[in-house]
């Protein structure tokens, strides 16, 4: 390839690469001035000369353009535009004039400008039917400097000059917006106006007033009428009512919050019954644990699910045992829950039969892992029959899920009003004041309904009974999410299973767990644990369970079942291996007694040990957690409880 051809081939890359890059180059200018004349002639039409004189700052210019709106004049012609010499002398451009959209458009070329250079431009044209005529009165309005600008104006000087000499006041004179604070200074024949640091978006509007018949042969404008209309609702109406709406955007969320906590104080607040006790080491009554927990949290909820499970249990009613299923994926440990004959309906609450009679439609037993699509949906009239019992009981003055969704409808209620008011105020109202104002209230009362969506949580009221029991409980549950701290874990080891439908209820399920598997508690009496050819490792008893009926397989010896620390810490570990050491009697490498993921260990002297990080007991706790509703079974936490003419654009690229 020659010289001359690879310098080409250099020029056109170079060229192709160095275009984009100034297309993208950012443009700026400013105007040092924007002057306008206005000359009005005696037969009202007035001649308009604007002076625009223009800093380049970045940037290749070479097209211009000025926009007026035809809402407030009759007619525009006559247009010139030229462009001013160094020397003073003038060169006229080529324009082009169109009407689009309501204005009438200029558009003109110039020489290619670039950053560091400046023109200054002459733009003048002829408006017809720009003097408004009042009885008393002549006026002209003018938006000198447009207001679509992309760029500042630095300063602006505007004279009107009127057809013969008049004498004009003060207070005849206005220039617009006044927050810009323009000056006005009355002539022999007119004014002059002027302005500084005109941001861009800031137009600047020139009003006099002037004596009728100054300008004699004139007639009213068609587009007076309208626009005198405009003109007062601007100047008058709408700071008045942006004034109020935005007194009232402000009043609304104040008053609302104060209104939201009189609405709790006087229809959500539980009676006052003094501070709880510290804590109590046994239950305060005989309410069962799923009324217990709906009393404390006011929510019928998986817990109390799980919880009218484990009591149903520990009556007697149900009988819960481990048992190998293949055909479930990720595990083969599934539960089979059993319906304990005779079975007495008639002893049981509604929303405990509402549990059986759904596990047990089919027949006297059911696994763990059929049991979600049945038990679904009948969830919903379990949780009516848990609400409905609590009324029963006088702890709650009605119920707590109704009086959640009705201040939460009411609550989205407000908040759709709030929304459409502001939607249809904008739309319909902003001739009377700024869409920014009229949002103002719409906004504060959607912020009242979403605060009382949010109050509605706190809105069920307990009754004094209701008020009384809670402070005994919440003692109670104290006591439970204490227990390590006390005496009781070590020295009576059945309070686990007492009271662990009461901790399940209310929510402490999963520490309680941890917290007795460290001291070797026994498991729940009415808990089976599957070992091979159908051997049954009961709780308590290897042979006869609490209410007097033979239990079925056969014992393993008298030792009892216990729970294993969950994450290791002395015991064999339930999956290959040990967390503390070997286990004693045990293959530590194999898993447990029976290998595998049976749960089960050998500690000698014939003792079964239940691993709950092997499907053991927290297995199933989770599995019927998930099976009754899909969400944790027991957290362990602690719980919260309670209840003018001309104007335009301008334009150069």
């Amino acid at each position: 390839m020659s010289i001359t051809v690879r310098v080409l081939v250099l020029l056109c890359a170079f060229g192709l690469l160095s275009a984009p890059v100034q297309a993208q180059e950012a443009k700026n200018l400013e105007w040092r001035r924007y002057d306008v004349a206005l000359d009005v002639q005696p037969d009202g039409r007035m001649r308009v000369t604007e002076t625009q004189e223009i800093e380049y700052l970045s940037g290749q210019w070479e097209n211009g353009g000025r926009k007026i709106p035809l809402d407030r004049v009759d007619n525009i012609s006559d247009v010139q535009v030229s462009l001013v010499e160094e020397g003073g002398g003038t060169r006229p451009l080529q324009a082009e004039t169109y009407q689009e959209n309501g204005e009438f458009q200029i558009a003109w070329q110039y020489p290619p400008t670039f950053g560091g250079e400046s023109r200054t431009f002459e733009v003048s044209y002829t408006v017809e039917g720009v003097v408004r005529v009042y009885p008393d009165n002549q006026q002209i309005r003018w938006i000198a400097v447009p207001e679509e600008r992309r760029f500042p104006v630095e300063e602006s000087t505007v004279t009107l000059r009127l057809p013969k000499a008049v004498s004009l006041q003060p207070e005849n004179l206005e220039s617009y917006p006044e927050r810009l604070g323009g000056e006005e200074r009355a002539t022999q024949n007119g004014a002059v106006y002027t302005v500084d640091g005109l941001l861009a978006g800031e137009g600047f509007e020139i009003r006099a007033q002037l004596p009728a018949g100054t300008v004699a042969q004139t007639q009213t404008p068609a587009w007076q009428q309208e626009a005198d209309r405009q003109d007062r609702l601007n100047e008058t109406v709408k700071p008045r009512n942006n004034a109020v709406l935005l007194g009232m955007g402000l009043l609304i969320p104040v008053a609302g919050l104060v209104g939201l906590l009189g609405l709790w104080f006087t229809r959500g607040k539980d009676p006052g019954v003094g501070r709880d006790a510290e804590s109590i080491n046994q239950p305060p009554s005989d309410l069962p644990a799923p009324l217990a927990g709906v009393l404390l949290d006011e929510q019928a909820d998986v817990q109390d699910v799980v919880s009218t499970i484990l009591s149903l249990s520990e009556r007697g009613v149900i009988r819960i045992t481990q048992e190998e299923n293949t055909e479930l994926l990720g595990s083969n440990i599934d539960y089979r829950v059993e319906l304990i004959q005779p079975y007495k309906p008639q002893e049981l609450r509604a929303y405990e039969r509402t549990l059986v009679d759904t596990l047990f439609a089919q027949g006297d037993a059911v696994k763990l892992s059929e049991v979600k699509g049945k038990f679904m949906a009948a969830l919903p009239v379990f949780r009516d029959r848990l609400y409905d019992e609590v009324v029963r009981a006088g702890l709650f003055k009605a119920n707590p899920e109704q009086t959640r969704k009705r201040y939460h409808s009411l609550g989205t209620g407000v908040l759709v009003l709030g929304i459409l008011l502001g939607c249809v105020g904008t739309s319909v109202l902003s001739a009377y004041a700024s869409p920014f104002f009229l949002f103002l209230p719409a906004l504060g009362l959607a912020a009242v309904g979403i605060g009382l969506m949010a109050l509605s949580r706190a809105m069920p009221v307990r009754t004094l009974n209701g008020a009384v029991e809670a402070s005994r409980w919440r003692s109670f549950r104290n006591y439970l999410a204490h227990i390590e701290r006390t005496p009781d874990i070590v020295e009576d080891k059945g309070a686990f299973e007492r009271y662990l439908s009461y901790a399940t209820a209310f929510n402490l399920g999963r520490s309680w767990l941890e917290k007795f598997s460290s001291v070797g508690v026994p498991a729940p009496a009415w808990y089976g644990q599957a070992g091979p050819m159908g051997v049954d490792f009961d709780g308590f008893n290897m042979g006869t369970g609490r209410y007097g009926r033979r239990r079925g397989g056969f014992g393993m010896g008298g030792g009892p079942i216990i729970i294993v620390p969950p994450f290791g810490g002395g015991f064999g570990h339930g999956h290959g291996g040990s967390a503390g050491g070997p286990v004693a009697g045990g293959d530590a490498s194999g898993g447990g007694l029976f290998g595998g993921d049976s749960g089960v260990f050998d500690f000698g002297n014939q003792r079964g040990v239940l691993d709950q990080t092997s499907g053991g007991f927290g297995d199933l706790l989770e599995q019927a957690s998930d099976a009754f509703g899909g969400a944790d079974w027991g957290g362990g936490g602690s719980g919260g409880f309670g209840g003018g003419g001309g104007g335009g654009g301008a334009d150069f690229s």
